[in-house]
């Protein structure tokens, strides 16, 4: 008996001891770092990375996955050791496998974040050249390094050869939607918001759109976006409706459905009805608390155009507490204007030094995005800079955008 139990005892101390050592495995903190990478605890994840690194050395694999989240660290922190890092990480997989093309890929997008364009542009196509039989579908990948380059190349501003690269992604493979998506959204921020929509219906017609409800929203809702900007705002509270009516019980539709009442609250106020448009903004911050920057800045918006300016100062400062890092220079330009118009013209000056300091950061990011541009015009204009205020105007105005 006494050795029966001895036996039992043993076997479950092995069982822990396996345990233990699966849980301490590369695998295991591979597994952790893309867990929570998804849930956005990007600091966390490359301590998972780096854990399974300290195990496998000479994994390439681990450090590629390294990267990504060291990329969105940079990117909210605007941290160029953060980069480095990232850099160092690439290259590291590099020299144990020289023709990777996600590598080279994940290359050309940190060396466009630090403005090293022409390095950038060479990785690239070190990506796209290194793309060999034996790499799973050879089409989709090569149609998704084509589409990282023309991101790459709007940054560089290259913007004709950004569309040859985006009309190179979706040739390749015309049934990539993410390519018809992101070359609607870069057409878009150019102004050409006619050829922005043949470009999201092109999306909208593909299978998977039928398939899933997040597919489908996302062309509505981007095609709705559009049509505001052309001032055509009946049609496109047609659009925001349609993407209401969804009501899926999918996660992945709220964000759509949050912003389609957004965007509805934006139309209704061009076209008047400002009991409705407010509404329609309260309930999109109902829906996802975590989109209530965006809704209250344009709540904030509609209550200064109707003249109600301490509502407006109200949600203007519940905004900027909500906004995440580097993201709140709308809601400070709007509080500016409020202020201004309240005559508290102190304060607003700080505001707008406020939202000043954003905009670097941002056009990092989105450097053809005209109402960046046209806001950062406002700001500077406000606060006595007349001469680039009016160079940023005019590069609104060369992107396309319209007040």
């Amino acid at each position: 008996m006494k050795a029966k139990t001895a036996l039992i005892l043993l076997s479950l101390v092995m069982l822990s001891t396996c345990a233990l050592a699966q849980e301490k495995s590369a695998e295991y903190w591979l597994n952790e770092g893309q867990e929570l990478f998804a849930n956005g605890s990007y600091e966390e994840a490359v301590k998972a990375y780096d854990r399974a690194i300290e195990l496998e050395p000479n994994n390439a694999t681990l450090y590629i996955a390294k990267v990504p989240s060291l990329n969105m660290l940079a990117i909210i922190t605007n941290n160029q050791s953060i980069r480095n890092e990232s850099l160092e990480a690439i290259d590291k997989a590099l020299q144990m496998d020289p023709k990777d093309p996600r590598a080279w890929e994940l290359k050309g997008s940190v060396l466009s974040q630090t403005k090293r364009y022409n390095e950038s542009m060479e990785a690239y196509d070190k990506a796209i050249e290194n793309v060999g039989s034996d790499q799973g579908n050879q089409t989709e990948m090569l149609s998704g390094l084509w589409l990282s380059k023309a991101y790459g190349l709007q940054l560089a501003g290259e913007i004709e050869e950004s569309f040859a690269a985006f009309n190179k992604s979706v040739q390749i493979n015309p049934g990539y939607y993410d390519g018809w998506m992101m070359m609607g959204r870069a057409l878009m921020r150019l102004g050409k918001y006619n050829e922005s929509i043949q470009a999201y219906d092109k999306a909208e017609n593909l299978p998977i759109a039928s398939s899933r409800p997040s597919a489908k929203a996302s062309p509505w809702l981007a095609k709705a976006d559009a049509l505001v900007a052309m001032g055509r705002y009946e049609e496109a509270e047609e659009l925001y409706n349609r993407t209401i009516e969804l009501n899926s019980t999918d996660e992945s539709v709220r964000f759509y459905v949050t912003n389609a009442w957004i965007g509805k609250g934006n139309a209704l106020t061009k076209l008047g009805r400002q009991n409705e448009s407010l509404r329609a903004f309260d309930k999109a911050i109902e829906l996802d608390p975590s989109q209530a920057n965006q809704a209250l800045t344009d709540k904030g918006n509609a209550l200064l155009d109707a003249g109600r300016y301490e509502e407006a100062l109200q949600a203007y400062d519940k905004a900027i507490q909500e906004a995440p890092e580097f993201a709140s220079h709308k809601a400070l330009v709007g509080k500016g204007r409020v202020l201004d118009e309240m005559g508290k013209h102190g304060e607003a000056v700080k505001a707008y030094e406020e939202a000043l300091k954003d905009y670097d950061h941002f056009l990092t990011m989105y450097p053809t995005d005209g109402e960046i541009w046209y806001n950062k015009g406002i700001t500077l204009k406000a606060l006595g800079n007349p001469s680039e205020a009016d160079a940023a105007y005019a590069k609104a105005k060369e992107l396309g955008y319209q007040e």
